[in-house]
């Protein structure tokens, strides 16, 4: 929901940065299903549950693996790697990764670990000195290799990221230079989580600079060899035109563009069902294969769990490891990672209490892609036997439940440029009902908060804690909502910036219905030569070409591919100049509604046309504040 809204006054090439920046699509659903006639009850049930989502919802082909510890249960393609040529996929068909290629820089640096060649806690600057990060907090509290493995960094992400013309494996500290905009820390680092794909791209050229190696090589040589994962890659090169690997698509069955990123380690991997099936079993077993234990189990324990933030320190390990997520499904914790590319959508979770775990590669992958429906029946028929154990209800005191109650305001928006939408849609407010807690942040309904202690909390339909309440160092009161980190505000502030911004923008649209009767009404009038004409019309005139600006602009690069975000683009040139269109005719228009008490104007005429650019100004005012105004898309380096 907070992505439509979003969408409304930000542009769709944006967003898609922002989504990849945070893929997760968490399923909450944990009732018993074992009788529920919509779960498939055998593997045959499954390919025919799974085919007919995908036929619902235009998704061309699936990879899917089903393993345990010691088997493979299920491996296999449904439907088209390439529709045009009807070539079936199959358990070897490559499909690009995404951010799954996290999880494999992340079990890089714990063999480094392991071999004693590298303390997750060294300060990333006393590695790689040469690299620019902006941090106001390096006294202090400088970024740590731990904190951009687990995203507590503070790191945004570029919008430089798509990289559209260059060599996709140009060297890492050269593309580190192209998105060094994203490498500045917007909140004290190790205080919450927040999604980075640069900082990987950082963690990469560290791999590097420690090995001696391309991270691809070492990679390979560490993790992909000795799983025996044959097939995958880190190298993009000849692989456009591989026959075997899917075609991406977007919409319904368009094809989607190439892309690559620049902070490649990301999210650059290709490979099959097969290899991840491999992959999957080698979670399971904490680290070893059928051959050797390749890295201690300690260690893959370790990576599965968040240990940086604010949160983690007081008590909630439920959170974002060492390039490994946490999500509940099913009434169970799944451990494993997601991503999206264009075209792409991939996921391999595990669970250790049910010896189960299952990888599934889409084809299809887009804003309004419901690329999770597959993964989403998948758990149910995994778990579908299975009667999850939640954490015990503890009663506490209603004094201390409303200690918790409150405003608080969401502090660990995405990027900088998207803090304006946070701040009008990003707040929650805690209250008590009864002696229940609830949470509620306006976009969803009210949420009961079930107490595992005095200050970490579940939701009904989930195992174990997902949401804490405590003090931060500087001593406000602050909450963890799954990977939200909010800290308590004064009621008020929210509620006034988000209904102002809304009349804002209710009174500027409205000029449009307004001028569609206004100015046909004044022509007839001319042709006719009548004497009751509208004047000084400059006053509906200027706020009227200010809002259309706007709003051309948005339409503009919402519609363009959003591969060239960051590129001077036609589209992003008129973007730039239409914001300034916009803040110019906004004052203009103030000027001439002031002006109009001065004139023979109709009351209700100049009150309605100083109240439509009093709104312009202000918006003017807060994009301007936000660094929309005048905004060159390709020049956020």
């Amino acid at each position: 929901m907070k992505a439509i809204i979003s969408s409304l006054v930000f542009p769709k090439a944006i967003l898609f940065i922002l989504f990849f920046s945070s893929v997760t699509l968490f399923s909450q659903a944990t009732e018993n299903r074992d009788n529920n006639p919509m779960i498939p009850q055998s593997i045959e049930e499954l390919k025919t549950k799974v085919s007919g989502l995908m036929k619902d919802n235009s998704i061309p082909a699936a990879g899917i693996a089903i393993v345990s510890k010691d088997s493979v249960i299920f491996l296999g393609g449904l439907g088209y790697a390439e529709v045009e040529n009807k070539i079936p996929v199959t358990e070897d068909t490559y499909f690009r990764m995404g951010s799954i290629t996290k999880h494999f820089v992340a079990l890089g640096f714990l063999k480094l670990a392991e071999e004693g060649r590298i303390d997750l806690n060294t300060p990333v600057v006393e590695i790689v000195p040469e690299i620019n990060i902006v941090n106001p907090w390096k006294k202090t509290d400088p970024v740590r290799v731990v904190h951009v493995l687990e995203h507590t960094s503070g790191f945004g992400n570029s919008f430089r990221e798509f990289n559209v013309n260059d060599d996709p494996e140009m060297p890492l500290r050269q593309a580190l230079d192209i998105v060094e905009d994203a490498l500045e820390t917007r909140f004290r680092p190790g205080t919450c989580y927040s999604y980075s794909n640069t900082g990987y791209g950082l963690a990469a050229y560290i791999l590097e600079r420690i090995t001696g190696m391309r991270y691809e090589d070492y990679l390979e040589e560490v993790v992909l060899k000795p799983i025996g994962m044959e097939s995958s890659t880190f190298k993009l090169k000849g692989c456009k035109n591989n026959r075997a690997l899917a075609q991406g698509y977007i919409d319904d069955f368009k094809k989607a563009p190439f892309v690559n990123f620049y902070s490649r380690s990301a999210g650059i991997m290709l490979s099959t069902a097969r290899d991840m099936a491999k992959y999957v079993q080698f979670m399971l077993n904490r680290g070893k294969t059928d051959r050797e234990q390749i890295i201690s189990d300690t260690l893959i324990i370790r990576m599965e769990k968040p240990t940086t933030s604010l949160a983690a320190q007081k008590g909630l390990s439920f959170g974002y490891g060492l390039g490994t997520e946490q999500s509940y499904r099913g009434g169970y914790k799944w451990i494993g990672h997601n991503g999206a590319h264009f075209g792409f959508y991939c996921d391999f979770w595990y669970n250790y209490d049910l010896n189960i775990g299952y990888i599934v590669l889409l084809n299809r992958f887009d804003m309004t892609a419901n690329a999770h429906v597959i993964r989403n029946v998948l758990t149910d028929y995994l778990v579908r036997n299975n009667n999850p154990i939640f954490a015990p209800v503890v009663s506490i005191p209603k004094e201390k439940l409303k200690a918790h109650t409150g405003h608080y305001a969401r502090k660990n928006s995405t990027g900088e440029l998207l803090g304006w939408v946070d701040l009008i849609l990003g707040d929650a407010s805690v209250s008590t009902i009864g002696d229940t807690l609830y949470f509620h942040n306006y976009l969803e309904n009210k949420q009961p908060l079930i107490p595992v202690t005095s200050h970490l909390f579940r939701e009904p339909n989930m195992p174990d804690a997902s949401i804490i309440f405590f003090e931060t160092p500087e001593g406000k009161r602050a909450l963890v909502n799954w990977n939200s980190y909010y800290e308590e505000t004064e009621t008020w502030k929210p509620w006034i910036t988000r209904w102002s911004f809304i009349i804002a923008w209710i009174m500027m649209l409205s000029s449009i219905p307004y001028a569609l009767i206004w100015i046909p009404v004044d022509l007839y009038k001319r042709i006719a030569k009548r004497k009751n004409r509208s004047k000084y019309l400059r006053m509906r005139i200027f706020p009227l070409i200010s809002i259309v600006s706007l709003l051309y602009g948005f339409i503009l690069i919402a519609t363009q591919d959003p591969t060239y975000i960051a590129e001077p683009s036609l589209a992003n040139i008129q973007f730039t100049i239409s914001t300034w269109m916009f803040a110019v005719f906004s004052f203009v228009s103030l000027f001439f509604a002031v002006v109009s008490f001065r004139k023979a104007v109709r009351n209700i005429a100049r009150v309605y046309a100083l109240v439509v650019s009093l709104a312009c100004a202000g918006m003017t005012l807060f994009l301007g504040y936000w660094g929309m105004i005048g905004l060159k898309l390709w020049s956020l380096t």
